[in-house]
């Protein structure tokens, strides 16, 4: 079995650095390292002609004009022939055994199709950034998304989706990743990775050893929005959540799952019923401002989802 390891990157190079170390200190090297960069990125590209040698690892550089993670990852997918492809962010460390322990699992099951883990997530204060809890990277019935990847969970289970810094799919499986999906740093884009591995009758596991500490860097300047609660990152939300779910649920949960997020949608993408539960509590001046931008974003998620099927029939004929 041959392993990519993908990163994508963007003007990050003391992060990238130690990312890159902690690839050199794997018991099992992976066979390449594909740094994904942006074209506007001239710093990380840099970086990378000068030291990429001073690594013991073999590393590749994949470049888009998109801008967009995903632009990023596909360039990557398209330059990898490796049977296995793993994503790490660039301010995440892997622990020595993590590429180990993943081969591990796609060894033992060929019906494994994607492999992921714990990111412990180290605050700027040097605290941890966890608690124990049940249930990890789960979409429930109605088409509420529970990550809890960071947290401690006893044992591996089957998931539905993993969490991008820490992730591993079968090259077969993951060609592309959908560019209808919006945003730069694209909330639901593992989820969306997730079902569409799922559809191919493939287990998602998700195993708790297998560690990678995460250093979660501030924003960049251009970005510094994206990771805060607003009407940007609302509307991408909604979106992305109403055109993965749309793709690849099955017609009676697409209905169940359209009346509970237009109508009541959770704290992150919230519609009228939550709007009224908020009142109940007393705590609706957050909420109030969100309603309507979040509205928006699923109906156009709806479009997104309208315009794909209609484009896909025309391929067809």
């Amino acid at each position: 079995m041959t392993i990519s390891v993908i990163i994508a990157s963007y003007k990050r190079v003391k992060c990238l650095s130690k990312c890159l170390q902690s690839l050199e200190r794997q018991v099992r090297k992976p066979d390449e390292v594909i740094i994904a960069l942006q074209e506007i990125d001239k710093e990380s590209l840099q970086f990378v002609k000068r030291n990429k040698a001073n690594f013991n690892v073999n590393i590749k550089l994949a470049l888009t004009n998109g801008k967009g993670k995903i632009y990023q990852e596909n360039a990557a997918l398209r330059e990898t022939k490796s049977d296995t492809v793993c994503f790490i962010d660039d301010d995440a460390v892997a622990r020595r055994d993590w590429i180990k322990k993943i081969e591990q699992w796609y060894k033992k099951d060929q019906r494994i199709g994607g492999v992921g883990g714990r990111d412990i997530v180290h605050q700027p204060d040097g605290s941890i950034d966890e608690k124990p809890v049940k249930t990890v990277g789960k979409i429930t019935w109605y088409g509420k998304s529970i990550g809890n990847h960071h947290n401690i969970i006893d044992s591996p289970q089957y998931v539905n989706f993993f969490k991008g810094c820490n992730m591993s799919y079968r090259k077969n499986l993951l060609k592309k990743i959908d560019e209808n999906l919006i945003g730069y740093t694209v909330p639901f884009e593992e989820e969306w990775i997730g079902l569409h591995i799922q559809r191919e009758r493939y287990k998602l596991i998700y195993d708790p050893t297998i560690i990678v500490d995460h250093f979660p860097e501030p924003p960049r300047k251009q970005y510094q929005d994206l990771r805060r609660w607003n009407k940007n990152t609302v509307f991408i939300r909604g979106h992305n959540q109403v055109y993965t779910l749309l793709t690849f649920c099955f017609l009676s949960r697409k209905l169940i799952f359209l009346f509970y997020y237009f109508l009541i949608g959770d704290l992150q993408n919230p519609g009228p019923g939550r709007l009224l539960i908020s009142l109940i509590k007393k705590d609706i001046r957050k909420i109030k401002a969100f309603v309507g931008v979040s509205v928006r974003g699923k109906i156009g998620g709806l479009f997104t989802y309208h315009n794909h099927i209609f484009q896909n029939k025309k391929l067809v004929k």
